[in-house]
This record gives C-alpha cells, sequence and structure tokens, in this order.
C-alpha cells in the first residue's frame, strides 16, 4: 500500500515473467476508455494507466505515447477541454502533470510494445509503447 492505495502488479513486468519479453511482438488492446493522461515531465512524452485483468489479477498498465498520439486525444476531445490541456502543456512543457477529463473519450485500439524496464519510486515497471491508437470518431464533441 502506498499513501492509501494498493500498488497492482505490472502488467509489462508480468508479461516479461511469463516469457513474453520479445520488444518486438505487438499487443492489441480494445475499447479503452481514456479519462486522462500524464505528461511525464520530458516534452513530448506521456502515459495512460488503466487496469487490466491478467491470469485472474489485476495488472496496471502503462502507455507510453508521443506527440501524434497526443494529437489524436486532444481531437476527440471538446475544443474548449482539447485548448485547455494544450495551454497547460506549453506553459510548463517539462512540468510532470496528471490532465483528466470530466468525460472519457473511447480509444477503439491501442496496438503497443514491450518498452524498457524503468524503475519508479514504489515499484519497477515495463511500459507498453503505443505503436497505433485509433480513437473513436464518437468520443469528438
Amino acid at each position: 500500500m502506498v499513501d492509501g492505495e494498493t500498488i497492482r502488479p505490472d502488467y509489462g513486468m508480468r508479461l516479461i515473467r511469463d516469457g513474453y519479453d520479445s520488444p518486438h511482438t505487438r499487443y492489441d488492446f480494445f475499447m479503452i476508455p481514456i479519462y486522462g493522461f500524464d505528461a511525464v515531465g520530458r516534452p513530448g512524452q506521456y502515459t495512460l494507466m488503466m487496469e487490466t485483468l491478467y491470469a485472474d489479477e489485476i495488472h496496471c498498465i502503462s502507455f507510453d505515447f508521443g506527440p501524434e498520439h497526443l494529437a489524436a486525444i486532444l481531437r476527440a476531445l471538446p475544443a474548449h477541454v482539447s485548448c485547455d490541456i494544450r495551454s497547460r502543456l506549453d506553459r510548463e512543457p517539462t512540468a510532470p502533470k496528471q490532465l483528466n477529463f470530466s468525460h472519457p473519450i473511447l480509444c477503439e485500439s491501442i496496438t503497443a510494445t514491450l518498452g524498457e524496464q524503468q524503475h519508479g519510486p514504489h515499484e519497477s515497471f515495463v511500459p507498453m509503447l503505443v505503436r497505433e491508437m485509433n480513437i473513436a470518431a464518437t468520443g469528438a464533441r
């Protein structure tokens, strides 16, 4: 537990532990509601988190993505929300920040590969690197 929250096991670490360790294998995820994302403190680098059930256990997945996928997310948001997020990112491009939406947008699919192991303050994890992201057209307002 950290600050009253349970730390879920990491999906990427679990894949590696189970022998699925090729960085070339593509993993597909479908119908993902996006409630927000984090700017990680390096311009053009973002991550979104979700949970998934794998081997009868809930795991946390971090999807790392860049500016091209950010643009797709921003297009799906209402114009005033997109403008506000862009302004916040431009104002402090190297400051880590969490950017949440009042209403989720639907990502129809994400194709990702395993990234490299990272060491966070509470655990090690292996992010999924987003290669393709398809945002539902109905998510735009």
